[in-house]
């Protein structure tokens, strides 16, 4: 086996980290601008991994779309739209960087 063949094999947790970092720093945001009334839809925010390199960030209170996107008599909060385009560009640049540091600890 070369050493490209088993540094693909090492990318799997650098990546997941770099995408769990990025997902919590969503769901941190998220959470401060969730607006609370009760406290319910900020309890039901979570992040979850989804299989390979994949997770879900949600809101699992059944009217968070409602505050999210709004109604004829309310208008939109985008408390989770906000937070996803605040950190937007950072996933692909903690990659990168995660990709980065695996190479150079590969190869020393």
């Amino acid at each position: 086996m070369t050493a490209l063949q088993s540094f693909s094999f090492g990318l799997e947790d650098p990546v997941n980290d770099a995408l769990l970092t990025v997902g919590n720093r969503i769901l941190q945001d998220m959470r401060q601008f969730t607006p609370v009334r009760t406290g319910y839809l900020l309890s039901t925010e979570n992040l979850e991994q989804q299989g390979f390199w994949a997770f879900t960030i949600y809101a699992r209170a059944l009217y968070a779309a409602f505050v999210e996107f709004g109604t004829r008599h309310m208008a939109p909060r985008l408390f989770m739209t906000r937070a996803f385009e605040l950190h937007k560009d950072e996933v692909a640049q903690e990659i990168d960087n995660a990709v980065n540091t695996s190479i150079a600890n590969t190869f020393r």
